[in-house]
């Protein structure tokens, strides 16, 4: 058989998989992009999944044009309503967000943010354990 046609099948593309994981924010930098100032986030997936520990970068634009995804992000990590301050205050903070993957730049993003309050998913200083459902015996409807 001709060389051309084989390949190596090892992979790693690095990137989390597709869904949603549990977040924790390690990381603030703020910047200043071509659309104007935003803030920088290095997010660590801490959930119990295979894709525990992987990062992604989230960029929270601060221009008035993109305030409805600020907006998402603020009730995510559960910021006050009123107030001003700037993203370092959010060190630290959980969130859930669904991946999805950018093919432009072969990079994992962030495209929803929801509230980590309430979620089914327990990051790992949260992880209760799991005691066994009983049944009476006289419930089992067959």
């Amino acid at each position: 058989m001709n060389d051309s046609f084989i390949i190596d099948y090892k992979r790693d593309s690095s990137l989390p998989a597709l869904g949603t994981h549990t977040f924790k924010i390690s990381e603030y930098k703020p910047n200043v992009g071509p659309q104007g100032p935003y803030w920088g986030y290095r997010c660590i997936i801490s959930d119990n999944s295979p894709d525990r520990g992987k990062t992604i970068f989230l960029t929270i634009s601060l221009s008035e044009a993109a305030a409805w995804k600020r907006n998402e992000f603020l009730d995510a990590i559960g910021a006050p309503k009123n107030g001003r301050g700037d993203g370092s205050k959010f060190l630290g903070k959980y969130f859930r967000g669904t991946v999805a993957h950018d093919k432009e730049r072969n990079a994992a993003v962030i495209s929803n943010m929801m509230p980590y309050e309430g979620s089914i998913q327990q990051p790992e200083s949260v992880i209760a354990e799991q005691v066994p459902l009983e049944i009476p015996a006289d419930d089992i409807p067959f």
